[in-house]
Formats: structure tokens, sequence, C-alpha cells
């Protein structure tokens, strides 16, 4: 999976560096991620800010509250988020909140922010999720911002406050690292200097220099994995033609 690789990189990274302490992340199962991945002694999995998640299972309870958490974040956590960044309205209430991971954000002396394809709205036309929500809490906790290597855009934001909200995210980053050069106009679109934006490339790649037993390419065999990203897929015919078009 493309988030396990990328938290995987970044935690070595972290780990092999001397001149970190404690690296925290943030996780939708702070307990599952850290069974997933062990012998990193300096990194801590704590849960996100937002309360967009809730109890699992199939009960019609948990899926009650799941609903609930979900209606609850966009409707009103979320808004909460943007008035607070926007306006300074509400600032101590949000704060209070999510005061477990506010206090995290302001001990450490910086916030990555990684992708995938987090920043963009093809999930949701207004880019309510978890993700800015955090970005959100340090800018609050005055926590210094770095966006690592992720795509960016598109951002067709509709509603004013909540395009000015993602301005001001972007705005705070002290340097954005994107993969595509096509992220670039998109950050700069929404004031951003481009002389704090940065081309790097996927995390992923990265993971040649920590697993020992990979072999050269031209040692492999003729073999191709895809993974499939359903995420704003919307019918079963475009599902079908995603999948026939990349096979």
């Amino acid at each position: 999976k493309g988030d396990q690789a990328v938290t995987t990189f970044i935690m070595e990274m972290m780990e092999r560096s001397e001149s970190v302490e404690r690296v925290y992340v943030t996780a939708t199962k702070p307990k599952v991620a850290a069974s997933l991945f062990r012998g990193y002694g300096k990194v801590s999995f704590v849960p996100y800010g937002s309360r967009f998640y809730a109890p699992e299972g199939s009960s019609l309870f948990a899926k009650v509250m799941r609903r609930v958490h979900q209606v609850m974040f966009c409707r009103v956590d979320f808004p909460r988020m943007v008035r607070a960044v926007m306006e300074g309205e509400g600032q101590k209430g949000v704060l209070t909140k999510s005061a477990s991971l506010v206090r995290l954000y302001r001990e450490s002396s910086g916030a990555i922010v990684t992708g995938g394809h987090h920043l963009t709205t093809m999930r949701d036309t207004e880019m309510i999720a978890p993700i800015p929500y955090d970005m959100g809490l340090a800018c609050l906790s005055h926590t210094p911002l770095y966006l690592w290597s992720q795509s960016i855009g598109p951002l067709d934001i509709k509603g004013a406050e909540n395009k000015g909200f993602v301005a001001r995210l972007l705005g705070a980053a002290k340097e954005l690292y994107v993969r595509e050069s096509s992220s670039v106009p998109v950050v700069e679109d929404f004031g951003v200097d481009s002389k704090r934006v940065r081309k790097t490339y996927d995390s992923v790649f990265g993971l040649a220099g920590i697993y020992s037993d990979l072999r050269e390419s031209h040692e492999r065999d003729d073999c191709m994995g895809v993974s499939l990203f359903f995420g704003n897929m919307r019918t079963q015919q475009e599902e079908d033609r995603y999948v026939e078009m990349m096979v």
C-alpha cells in the first residue's frame, strides 16, 4: 500500500537522524499502525485531531455512529476550524477539543504533511477532510508546517471561505515539495511563492535504500503490479472503464 510505503520511508529517515528525538505519526487506527510498524524506538502513533472516524464494525450502532461523526465533522467541526484559522473565531474551543494533539504540535519543531494525493477536490469539492483539519491545528499551534512529496490539485473549491482556508494553509507552509510539475501552478494560483515550491521524487523510491533484498530491475521477472484507486469512482461503468484502461 502506498501510505504504508511512504510512512516507512519517513519513519526510517527520522529514526536514522541523530538530531530527531521523537516522532509522532497521526493515524486513523493508531494501535493497528503500531502493530504494523515495529522496531522504531522514536516513533509513536496518535489519533487524528478531528473526530471524523468513529467505531468500527458492521453493527447498526457502529454504522449510525460513523454517520453521526461524519455529519458532525462536515457540518460543525470543519466549519469551526475554518473560522478559527480565518477569523480567529472560537480558537480556544477548537484547540481544547484536540488538546492532546495540540500539545504534541506545540512541543514539536515541525509538522510534516505528506501524500499521496490528499490536497485535492477530487474527493470533496470543498476539500473537507481530516488532513486539512489537522493542518489547521498545526497553524493555530504555531507549528512550522512542511508539505513533503505529494501531488496537489486540482483545487476547484467553490466556497469562498473554504478556498481562503486552503490558501491560508498553503501559505503557512515553510516549504512545499511536489512530485509533478503540474502541481506548481496550482499552488501559485493560491498565492504561494514559487521559491518555496520544490520538485522532488515520490517517497517510495527511497525504499530502495532501506530494503537490502530488493533486486535491480533487470534482475526481476517481467511483471507489473497496479494499485487501483477507486476514491472518485461514481458508477460501475466508470469503474469498468478505469480497470480496462489500466489493464
